[in-house]
């Protein structure tokens, strides 16, 4: 399934390793304290992008809703782990 899914995106397969490259290594990245803001932007990125290409590319928003929300978690807990590192 995602073989055919990121070839519709028109990318190549590059593409689809390149994604999941970037999803565990923002899941590595996360665990390491210091670099967790960094992880957990790097996983953002990658829920920001699937929910653009669901909306423009594939041209199925009912699929974007799933990442549009793991984006706004990960926001979210980005957003508390700044604060709570900076007090």
């Amino acid at each position: 399934m995602w073989v055919r899914l990121f070839g519709q995106i028109g990318l190549g397969q590059w593409f689809r390793y390149l994604t999941g490259i970037m999803q565990i290594a923002g899941a590595v990245l996360v665990l390491i304290p210091r670099m967790s803001l960094v992880g957990i932007a790097l996983a953002a990125c990658t829920m920001l992008g699937a929910s653009i290409a669901w909306l423009t590319v594939l041209r199925a928003p009912w699929n974007a809703p799933i990442p549009g929300a793991l984006f706004g978690i990960l926001i979210a807990i980005g957003i508390g782990e700044y604060n709570r590192s900076r007090s």
